[in-house]
């Protein structure tokens, strides 16, 4: 499984929803803000990534892809 396909399914599992790449998840309230603390901690412990405070912007949280882009590019940074 990619990282989009992991993150849809554990946001579907936690949502009453159907979560897709393109889903707007803190506009259409998918997640509050307990919600991003929640997805915070799922990639850091599922994809092994550091996320600084300068990765916390409601761009990063708009949809899958974009939050999965940001987990890519840690693990990007972090690989060298």
């Amino acid at each position: 499984m990619n990282v989009e396909e992991q993150l849809i399914g554990y946001l579907n599992g936690r949502s009453e929803e159907q979560v897709t790449r393109d889903t707007l998840l803190v506009e259409e309230r998918v997640i509050d803000s307990m919600g991003v603390m929640d997805l915070i901690e799922f990639a850091v412990e599922t994809f092994h990534v550091e996320l600084d405070v300068e990765d916390l912007t409601i761009e990063n949280f708009e949809s899958v892809k974009e939050f999965a882009a940001l987990i890519l590019r840690k693990r990007e940074e972090e690989c060298g």
